[in-house]
């Protein structure tokens, strides 16, 4: 039963318009900054795909390397805005695209 459930809802995923490339995008996600410090190298989160998922998901870790590291992490969720990416690579290949938004600079 639940392999039916899983099955109509990947169906019904299919019907909502996807990106293959950040260059599909008018607007990438764009990235919050949850830690910050001098040292190298900079840490990029990226939040499961799950509906809870989120850049709560790395705040242990955040604040373990407060004063530290950077520690920064996209945004998730499910805007109607922007259609989701057709696969993970597409999502890492995002910030590495030259108009990938910096992290908001909001360390605590």
């Amino acid at each position: 039963m639940l392999d039916q459930g899983v099955a109509i809802l990947d169906l019904a995923a299919g019907l909502r318009p996807t990106y293959a490339t950040p260059a599909d995008l008018p607007e990438l996600p764009s990235a919050v900054r949850l830690a910050s410090g001098p040292q190298d190298p900079a840490l990029f989160c990226f939040p499961s795909p799950a509906a809870m998922g989120g850049a709560h998901q790395f705040l242990r870790i955040a604040g373990a390397l407060r004063g530290k590291r950077n520690v920064s992490a996209v945004r998730s969720g499910f805007p109607t805005t922007r259609p989701p990416a057709t696969s993970p690579t597409v999502v890492r290949a995002a910030p590495a695209d030259g108009r990938a938004s910096r992290p908001e600079d909001s360390p605590t």
